[in-house]
Parts: structure tokens; C-alpha cells; sequence
């Protein structure tokens, strides 16, 4: 056997040379950084979708120009109107989601998830218009989330509607 080969491939391949040996040490090496640079970069990519829980107090100050009013109604149900101009902090808005539950992480309790239309920039629809019924007892746990996004980032409007009722 010549001096440049050092041994039996250990899968069964035939004979590997000393030089293969040390290539295919450097390639996995390669692919190990490369892994590892995926998973910071796919890291970063989710950590730019940002939460924030909008009030009445504190709805100027986010700068997230909605209208949103919540009407008692008889046979313990409320009226949900929401009026979102496309500008602003909306201008990217996406979808609109409620959620009824103690942790919005919680997918068990997602009631609506809608997903509005995607139009071209030349396309101008100027608001956003949502009306829809809720029971009584869902009230105090609903959230009514407004999401925004550009593509590299998302953000997510959480809106408690028990914060919204219109006194009687």
C-alpha cells in the first residue's frame, strides 16, 4: 500500500488518504460555524416582533390613531366597532386578531384571526373598519390585537376592550 494512505475508511468506502481526512475535518468545521451564524441570524429575525398594550391613557402617546368603542347592548351582549385609519404606525397593518383568555401567547384561546387584503402601494384604502359581536362574560378577557409588519419586522397592538366601554 502506498505511504500517503493511512487506513480503511471506517464506513466502508475503500481507502481514505491522510489529506482527505484533514478536508473533511475542515468542511465540518465550516458547516458548524455556518450553523451556528444561522441560528444568531434566525434568533435576531424573531426578535424583532415587538408587543405593545394600547389604553385609552396611553393610545396618543404610541402614536396608534384608531377609533374603538364597545356599546352595551340588551341580552347581555356588547357591539364592537373599531375604525382604523391606513396611516401612522397602521400604515402596514396586515391583520386583525381577538383573543379571549388569561395569555395571549396562549393559542387555545384564539377566537378570529383575520388577514386583510394585500393591495399594491398604488391601491389607497384609507381605513380600516371592523363590527362584531360580543357576550358579556367574554368582555374582561378580550384582546383585540392589531398587526403591522414591513416584511423584516411585525408589530403586534394589543387592545384590552374592557378598557374601551362606553359608560351607559
Amino acid at each position: 500500500m502506498p505511504s500517503n494512505y493511512s487506513s480503511v475508511d471506517p464506513r466502508g468506502f475503500g481507502v481514505c488518504k491522510n489529506s482527505n481526512r484533514l478536508e473533511n475535518e475542515m468542511i465540518m468545521k465550516r458547516v458548524a460555524i455556518l450553523l451556528v451564524a444561522l441560528l444568531v441570524l434566525s434568533h435576531q429575525a424573531f426578535a424583532n416582533l415587538s408587543r405593545v398594550r394600547i389604553t385609552p391613557e396611553n393610545q396618543k402617546e404610541h402614536e396608534v390613531n384608531f377609533t374603538l368603542t364597545v356599546k352595551e347592548q340588551e341580552n347581555d351582549v356588547y357591539l364592537v366597532e373599531l375604525h382604523a385609519p391606513i396611516e401612522g404606525k397602521l400604515k402596514d397593518l396586515f391583520g386583525v386578531g381577538l383573543f379571549v383568555g388569561d395569555n395571549t401567547t396562549d393559542t387555545k384561546g384564539l377566537i378570529l384571526d383575520v388577514q386583510l387584503q394585500q393591495k399594491s402601494k398604488w391601491e389607497k384604502d384609507d381605513v380600516c373598519a371592523l363590527l362584531f359581536r360580543l357576550n358579556k362574560a367574554m368582555l374582561p378577557k378580550s384582546i383585540l390585537y392589531l398587526r403591522c409588519g414591513n416584511g423584516s419586522s411585525e408589530g403586534r397592538y394589543e387592545v384590552a376592550l374592557a378598557k374601551y366601554l362606553e359608560p351607559k
